[in-house]
């Protein structure tokens, strides 16, 4: 609730506080780009989720979401973490093409006498257009 007032004092058209595990309360194609920042380590269905935001997002939406990189087995945290090869899938299969990928330190925190780090990846997403490929392929075949 409070970073929803702090979100208040920007121009944001419309902002949402709720439950990213239940049905998203919105529209279907009703957002020209959804972010999601800081929210995948307590995700428990990425998929989902993810589902849900493609049919949230225009057709030629755009997804940004950070995502925590597989921590070591050896860690304390208790956050949720992937792959690079499990979160990518779990993206190709929501329905969304991967843009760019950078990566980034997101924080440390010390525990036990010992720095645990967390890694990121920042993810811009397209949404994938099924339709207009079918489109596309009727054009140039010949009858």
């Amino acid at each position: 609730k409070d970073m929803l007032d702090k979100a208040k004092k920007y121009p944001f058209e419309k902002l949402i506080c709720q439950d990213l595990e239940q049905s998203l309360n919105v529209k279907d194609r009703y957002f020209d780009v959804v972010m999601l920042i800081g929210a995948m380590e307590f995700i428990r269905n990425p998929y989902r989720l993810f589902r849900q935001v493609n049919r949230k997002i225009k057709d030629q939406g755009i997804f940004l979401v950070t995502v925590p990189k597989r921590l070591p087995k050896h860690t304390k945290l208790i956050i949720k973490n992937y792959t690079k090869n499990e979160i990518e899938k779990i993206f190709l299969k929501a329905g969304f093409n991967i843009i760019e990928l950078k990566s980034f330190l997101g924080y440390y925190k010390q525990v036990e006498k010992k720095k645990e780090i967390v890694g990121y990846s920042a993810y811009l997403l397209k949404k994938k257009m099924f339709w207009k490929n079918l489109t596309d392929i009727g054009k140039s075949s010949k009858i």
